[in-house]
């Protein structure tokens, strides 16, 4: 999360970078950087990142998330949000390594976490995600 906030904070805006992404993704930082102290502790709200992100634009349409799992949870939850975020990925990570045999639904999980670090939220794959951290 870190390495994404400074990497987006150091860098020009740009539409065409990442379908907009960039753009979207600077917008994200600004609106944590605005709140205060308990927005930063627990978020604007969930799915509320739409409603801060006035003046992003794409394709005539208002941006209604951050593009990025990430920063979503940092924005809408939270550090204490993203810190629980980050211990569930973690806490796989352990138990594959400790177990010393990989599972077959740990390559789907791996799959889901990259992506949803660049992509829309997928809210329709959170029960699958729940029965791969099942199975592993």
């Amino acid at each position: 999360a870190l390495a994404i906030l400074f990497f987006v904070h150091g860098v020009d805006k740009s539409e065409r970078f990442g379908n907009s992404r960039l753009l979207i993704w600077q917008k994200a930082v600004q609106v944590y950087s605005d709140g205060g102290v308990r927005e930063k502790l627990f978020g604007i709200g969930p799915s509320m990142f739409g409603a801060y992100s006035r003046g992003v634009e794409i394709g005539g349409r208002n941006v209604a998330n951050c593009h990025s799992e990430i920063l979503e949870h940092l924005v809408c939850g939270g550090v204490v949000t993203l810190a629980c975020y980050i211990a569930i990925a973690a806490a796989v990570v352990w138990k594959v390594y400790r177990a010393r045999r990989v599972s077959p639904f740990f390559f789907g999980l791996a799959g889901y976490f990259f992506q949803a670090q660049i992509n829309n939220p997928q809210n329709m794959l959170l029960p699958f995600v729940c029965i791969f951290l099942a199975f592993i």
